[in-house]
C-alpha cells in the first residue's frame, strides 16, 4: 500500500505546473533582526579602511608642504621644540 501512494504523489507533483514547481524548491527569505551592538561591526570595517590607509604613500618633499601650509609649520615647529617630552 505504501507504494501505491507513493506513486500517486509523484503522479500529482508531475501533474502540476512548471512555476508552481519552482516556487515551492525556492528556499524563503528569512528576514534578519539588526545586530544586538553594531559599533562591534563598524570596528571591524574601520579597520579595513586603516588597513588600506596604512598602504598610502605619498611622496611630496615636506618644505614644499609647509611653505603652502603655514599651521602645519607651526605644527612640526612644536614636535620638534617638545621632542625631549614626547620620548
Amino acid at each position: 500500500p505504501a507504494t501505491v501512494e507513493s506513486t500517486s504523489e509523484k503522479a500529482k507533483e508531475l501533474e502540476k505546473p512548471v512555476g508552481e514547481a519552482l516556487a515551492e524548491q525556492s528556499p524563503q527569505l528569512v528576514a534578519r533582526p539588526p545586530p544586538p551592538f553594531p559599533q562591534r561591526l563598524q570596528k571591524l570595517r574601520d579597520n579595513a579602511a586603516y588597513k588600506k590607509f596604512l598602504y598610502i604613500q605619498i611622496n611630496i618633499p615636506l618644505v614644499d608642504i609647509l611653505q603652502e601650509v603655514p599651521k602645519y609649520a607651526k605644527y612640526i615647529k612644536d614636535i620638534v621644540a617638545n621632542k625631549r617630552r614626547l620620548t
